[in-house]
């Protein structure tokens, strides 16, 4: 539930970056530092054109990869 509800954030989010051009801190990387949001960044970059599987498995293996204050949220 949790992963569908984030999938759900991201899908957003890239569509809201799309769409005005920007790159904006989604509320779970609050505080987090510049590497770790250049990192996703950089991952939701690679979802154009994927089954929503292979998302999931991505935002999963990027999720268990961070801290547990951003593994919390």
């Amino acid at each position: 539930m949790l992963t569908k509800l984030f999938l759900l954030f991201l899908i957003g989010y890239c569509f809201g970056q799309q769409q005005f051009g920007q790159q904006p801190v989604p509320p779970f990387l609050y505080g987090a530092s510049q590497e770790t949001i250049n990192s996703f960044h950089q991952l939701a970059q690679t979802f154009q054109g994927l089954p929503e599987a292979d998302i999931e498995k991505r935002v999963g293996n990027w999720i268990n990869g961070q801290s547990a204050d951003i593994r919390v949220f």
